[in-house]
């Protein structure tokens, strides 16, 4: 049986990856609206390195 502890590091991490997904899409179709797919295009080359990062810190936080 889970202990409360990692109930409560598991929902943390739940919340991370929606807000994650979620930020992404938000971006993504931001991007899309006002420049077209093009634009859509940039913004993932430019935030793929950002979001490894950021996915990398918080596996390591674990």
């Amino acid at each position: 049986m889970a202990s409360n502890q990692d109930t409560a590091q598991e929902r943390k991490e739940t919340l991370w990856g929606f807000i994650i997904a979620l930020a992404i899409i938000v971006v993504l179709g931001g991007a899309y609206a006002i420049f077209g797919l093009p634009g859509a295009a940039m913004v993932m080359v430019i935030a793929t390195p950002i979001l490894v990062a950021m996915l990398v810190l918080l596996s390591i936080g674990k």
